[in-house]
């Protein structure tokens, strides 16, 4: 049956041109950071979050893939790995509480406020601190409050250049439709790198070739949480906070800032995130598909809400697939796909209903992710 060129062609004329129109992310040249601060200070900001943030991670991943190689590791070896982690704590904790006390005076926040923010900036620095200590009680949350207080503080710089990465929530349908195509543009993202990454770890052990570094057993097994699946839901929310808040979104955005050309973007991330994926062996080499994507949807739309939604459902799907037998995992696929289904069909038909009455001044000011030339003025008329 031939289309109509009704309200569902002038929706997808729509849709098309919020997923397809750049967002506000200036390209290579167009922002600058601000004048208290020169590029090589903000470069060396982003080194020193990415130095924070990647120490263990790179630390575990030279472990992994040296014991693959019969390489073993001892205790007095590795001494002083928790010495540095408590310095990067450290580091953590005074430039969090710097950045905080500077963006809470009385004249700009309530006493309530101010005493608020800077006490949870003071807390979340002892912890991240104390994460870096071995044989502790409770050290794996530790270290999932030391990933989200990087990600706060890598927000903190992106708001002191006056480049930060956070938008409002969505106020229209179709400002909704766009975040809902951005988040399933996010899981196939995810699908093919992490999917690429897995196909390549069972080939490789398939052909058993050895000299090759190649994961044995589970991700979740390698990273120690098949013994703790109640840490699942923040382990997931930790990684979100470290790889799409702090490696894609503030990386991508103070980089851009400064003017750096795009390769060098691309590159930088690409690298940090093959580094925080190295307990894989060679197939880790599969992520840079994983971060292409994500770091494209950034630069072009600066919708940092989408990316984090999509990237954690992926995740967790991908964890209750290694956990749950294959039949109970086939079995969950299929509210998972209703509730898909059900989400896409309301969100679908709200901007269907949205699209036949012109937007209010007040939803459109609210939703700074439209540019105003990508309106509706532009949709073929019924």
């Amino acid at each position: 049956m031939k289309a109509s060129s009704g309200p569902g062609k002038r929706l997808r004329t729509a849709a098309a041109d919020y997923l397809f129109a750049p967002g506000r992310l200036p390209r290579d040249g167009a922002h600058s950071p601000s004048t208290s601060s020169s590029s090589a200070q903000v470069y060396g900001q982003v080194i020193g979050l990415l130095v924070i943030i990647c120490f263990r991670p790179f630390v575990l991943g030279v472990i992994n893939v040296t014991e693959m190689y019969g390489v073993r590791w001892t205790a007095h070896d590795l001494r002083w790995v928790p010495q540095c982690q408590f310095v990067l704590g450290m580091v953590v904790f005074f430039w969090l509480s710097w950045r905080v006390i500077g963006r809470t005076p009385l004249s700009r926040v309530s006493p309530r406020s101010r005493l608020m923010q800077r006490g949870v900036a003071v807390v979340c620095g002892v912890v991240s601190m104390y994460a870096a200590f071995l044989h502790v009680p409770q050290r794996q949350a530790a270290l999932i409050v030391f990933c989200c207080t990087v990600a706060w503080l890598a927000l903190e710089v992106c708001q002191a250049q006056g480049v930060s990465p956070l938008t409002r929530f969505p106020a229209t349908a179709a400002a909704r439709l766009r975040d809902w195509q951005l988040m399933k543009m996010t899981v196939l993202a995810c699908l093919t790198g992490g999917g690429l990454t897995a196909l390549l770890v069972a080939l490789l052990r398939w052909v058993d070739i050895g000299n090759v570094p190649v994961m044995q057993g589970s991700q979740l097994s390698t990273l120690g949480f098949d013994t703790a699946p109640l840490l699942i839901l923040p382990s997931v929310a930790s990684t979100v906070a470290v790889e799409d808040v702090v490696v894609v979104a503030a990386t991508t955005a103070l980089l851009t800032a400064i003017r750096r050309p795009a390769w060098e973007v691309y590159t930088l991330v690409c690298v940090i995130e093959v580094m925080l994926h190295a307990y894989f062996g060679l197939p880790a080499l599969a992520m840079v598909l994983y971060t292409i994507g994500r770091v494209w949807l950034f630069r072009r739309y600066r919708r940092l809400l989408p990316l984090m939604a999509g990237h954690a459902a992926f995740d967790l799907c991908a964890a209750h697939a290694q956990l749950l037998p294959v039949i109970y995992g086939l079995l969950l696929a299929i509210p998972v796909t209703a509730l898909v289904q059900w989400i896409d069909h309301r969100v679908t038909t709200a901007a269907e209903l949205s699209d036949r009455e012109p937007p209010s001044a007040e939803a459109a000011a609210s939703d700074p992710g439209v540019p105003p030339a990508q309106d509706r003025s532009r949709s073929p008329a019924a």
